[in-house]
């Protein structure tokens, strides 16, 4: 409900006027009346209201000034000037200070209301390109992680009140593919948009979802609240619709609930997995064969046979262009389980060097369907990926190798604040979780204590080589926050970093 502050030194004016919204406009709010400038900023101030309805000619500040102070201070708030002077030199005023309409006094019904339209048109086309900024951002941060975009989801969601400490965030992705088993027609149908809109009205925890559109099977909801177990349990319930006439595959995926945006894009990957594991499209008419196949492949792709990969890939290859020729109808369906294999070993870590290097290829693989939805495009990704396959070399899945790049990366990045082992798992295209496990076995630590070891022998060094000073060198090593780098600085070396530089024989190296 947008909401309405009514500034006027009169006071008959200012109950006539909200008596008139009332009963002309009564999805507008009256949020105050006040009879001058300085209890109307006060209000705009603790209220922050769409729209004032301002007196040109009041005592003290005038209306004019009081509507150029917002301009400059509060610029999102609408004005509307209220005026007993109808002289063109106080319209031209009031233009300049940024005024959406002027009304005469005595005002009129139907003026009242086409001024308060041209408002609601101002406010709609607001509320539209600050919903569209919200989604562009949600999805460059959980999605591509471009650089600057969490600082900028934070502020936007911040000016919505949704950075309190108890707000927790989710995501969730739905796809959608309808087969009609009596026409033979396969068509893959956009999820229904705002498909949450009449949960989130039945459960006050739910503050904010945001729909983005991946592509036309596909749809990401952003979603932001301070209570979602409900939330959970009703996603846990959720199946596969299935009717008599039609096969509808609309598998749903969905991440941890995370309390910092950082952790985003990997509730992203969580509820992709999920979706991809989860799904099981049209099991029954899977051929015996091609379930044989599937069985041999796991077993080829865990002992690191990449010639018997090579091979059942081909047969595999084969059958998908068969069917798309003798069973079209089933098309769609079998190059959705040809993903959701290889992303669901994928997702379960399955200890496999040549699974490792698999990994590039099967994160585009997935993310063509979840991007694209067509089955032509998706068909010719999936040639390409199996030729990549092939032109893989025994040595180049060598985990040793990936860890060894990970390393490198640390030592470039350790002065990056934002720095993560998400980050990393991205550079060598590996899930996170598998990443943190497969560098504690190689290297015997966890990746972010030797993250953290990098960090505090560089700082180490910098106490005692350069000048620069303590808050400097807490953000040279990543560090924004120097109670907790001295806190990690003594707990590594048993001295604080200022008794490090000014006493470097009290060091006692734990390293």
């Amino acid at each position: 409900m947008p909401k309405l502050l009514i500034v006027d030194d009169e006071e008959t004016i200012r109950a006539g006027l909200t008596s008139m919204v009332n009963r002309l406009l009564p999805h507008w709010e009256v949020i105050g009346s006040c009879e001058d400038a300085e209890q109307a900023w006060e209000q705009v101030k603790s209220c922050s209201p769409d729209l004032a309805i301002i007196d040109i000619g009041m005592t003290g500040m005038s209306g004019l000034e009081f509507a150029l102070r917002l301009n400059k201070e509060k610029p999102e708030v609408n004005k509307i000037m209220l005026t007993g002077y109808d002289k063109f030199s106080y319209i031209q005023t009031a233009l300049r200070a940024g005024v959406t309409d002027y009304l005469l006094k005595p005002v009129q019904r139907d003026e009242l209301v086409d001024a308060f339209g041209k408002v609601e048109e101002l406010l709609a086309e607001r509320d539209r390109q600050s919903r569209l900024r919200l989604e562009k951002t949600v999805s460059e941060w959980t999605i591509n992680q471009k650089v600057g975009s969490m600082s900028l989801l934070e502020q936007l969601l911040d000016a919505e009140g949704l950075l309190d400490e108890d707000v927790r965030y989710g995501v969730i992705l739905r796809f959608q593919c309808d087969i009609d088993r009596e026409t033979a027609d396969q068509k893959t149908v956009l999820p229904n948009a705002y498909w949450m809109a009449h949960y989130k009205e039945t459960h006050k925890g739910i503050l904010k979802t945001v729909d983005v559109s991946l592509s036309n099977v596909c749809e990401m909801t952003f979603v932001a609240g301070r209570d979602l177990t409900t939330l959970m349990a009703w996603l846990e319930c959720r199946e596969q619709e299935v009717d008599r006439k039609s096969v509808q595959l609309a598998p749903i995926g969905y991440g941890e609930l995370v309390d910092d945006l950082r952790l985003l894009p990997s509730a992203f990957r969580q509820a992709q997995e999920m979706m991809y594991r989860n799904v099981q499209p049209l099991e029954e008419f899977i051929p015996e064969e091609e379930a044989e196949r599937i069985n041999r492949l796991i077993v080829a792709i865990e002992m690191n046979d990449l010639k018997l990969v090579n091979h059942l890939l081909e047969l595999w290859q084969r059958d998908l262009r068969q069917a798309r020729e003798h069973h079209p109808v089933w098309e769609f369906a079998r190059l959705f389980r040809f993903v959701a294999f290889f992303v669901g070993l994928q997702a379960s870590r399955t200890p496999s060097a040549l699974l490792t290097g698999m990994n590039a290829d099967i994160t585009r693989l997935s993310g063509r369907l979840l991007f694209t939805g067509d089955p032509v495009t998706l068909l010719s990704t999936i040639d390409q990926f199996i030729e990549n396959v092939a032109l893989i070399k025994p040595d180049s899945f060598d985990e040793r190798k990936i860890i060894s790049k990970v390393k490198e990366m640390m030592r470039r990045e350790y002065g990056n604040p934002d720095f993560s082992l998400e980050q990393a798992a991205l550079f060598v295209h590996l899930n996170p979780t598998y990443l943190s496990e497969l560098f504690k076995d190689t290297t015997g630590r966890k990746f972010i204590d030797y993250l953290t070891d990098i960090r505090l022998d560089e700082a180490r060094r910098l106490l005692l080589d350069t000048d620069l000073k303590m808050y400097e060198v807490c953000l040279s090593v990543g560090y924004t926050s120097s109670k907790y780098f001295s806190t990690l600085f003594r707990k590594k070396f048993d001295v604080t970093p200022t008794m490090y530089r000014d006493g470097p024989g009290m060091e006692t190296d734990r390293a």
